[in-house]
């Protein structure tokens, strides 16, 4: 396990086909992510203060990428990558906040256009499958199987895709989402990994408090973890469950309220490099 020390955090814009990017650390940094399974593009605020003003003039253009990492020195990894939506420059007492706002995907997920026509005895992942290509530069993640072998008895689809799409999941109860500029389509018991690969929450491995319980799950605050994606497992666990010692006694220790597995619907990433915050909150249902 990492020993998670020492904040950590960069931010790299992309214009276009350039792939070398302007990378932006050791200022002060905050953000705000939040990414959740609705469908929409996940998104993020982020603040960089007191940038030199040819760096700010670089950063200005609607869609182009941003990519966030962030952690702890030594493990980092990234937690947001997305379109620009808009770009301000704020003055707040000395310093000069350079203010992005971006969503995961919000290109394609605003320009995707499905126009496709399914034939008789056309499977539902044959039309989710033609969607998910209408949105072009986003990458392919999974696609579950949905429905078995039912099949559509012909039918056009013409317009938005992320409409299509809402109303095939309502019709056939899947969850699309595009996290970090991946699309995934899962059935709603479905996880992208395993409970061996779960994400292990306690005292020991940055769980902050202790878990609340809710009628879906549970809420859980951890330090800034970039290893929690949306529709993968976390695995919440008390540090000890029995203290013995030989035959003179032994003790039980309260276990972790909600422990247990549970899959990662909604997560938060919030932080600032020199205020108090640095976690990630995590909302997660039972399996």
């Amino acid at each position: 396990m990492s020993r998670n020390y020492k904040r950590d955090i960069n931010v790299t814009i992309f214009k276009g086909a350039d792939q070398a990017g302007l990378e932006i650390k050791n200022l002060r940094i905050s953000i705000e992510i939040t990414k959740d399974q609705l469908g929409y593009p996940n998104v993020g605020k982020i603040e960089i203060y007191n940038l030199n003003l040819d760096n700010q003039n670089r950063i200005k253009n609607v869609f182009d990428r941003v990519v966030v990492n962030a952690g702890y020195e030594g493990n980092v990894g990234q937690i947001f990558l997305g379109d620009i939506r808009n770009v301000e420059k704020v003055r707040v007492g000395p310093d000069m906040i350079t203010r992005i706002w971006a969503g995961s995907g919000d290109r394609s997920y605003k320009e995707g256009i499905l126009n496709y026509t399914a034939g008789l005895n056309t499977d539902v992942k044959s039309i989710i499958d033609e969607a998910v290509k209408s949105f072009g530069d986003v990458v392919v993640g999974r696609i579950d199987e949905l429905v078995g072998n039912k099949k559509i008895a012909g039918a056009s689809y013409s317009g938005s895709t992320r409409q299509i799409l809402d109303q095939l999941s309502d019709d056939y109860g899947f969850n699309w989402f595009i996290d970090d500029g991946k699309i995934s389509v899962l059935k709603p018991e479905a996880t992208l990994n395993t409970e061996n690969t779960a994400v292990l929450l306690s005292s020991t491995t940055g769980m902050i408090g202790v878990p609340a319980v809710t009628e879906r799950g549970v809420m859980v605050t951890s330090l800034m973890n970039h290893n929690i994606k949306i529709g993968k497992l976390i695995r919440i666990v008390s540090q000890t469950e029995t203290v013995q010692l030989g035959n003179l006694y032994h003790r039980d220790v309260n276990k972790t309220i909600g422990e247990g597995a549970y899959k990662a619907i909604k997560i938060i990433h919030i932080g600032d490099t020199h205020g108090n915050q640095w976690q990630t909150i995590t909302e997660g249902v039972s399996l």
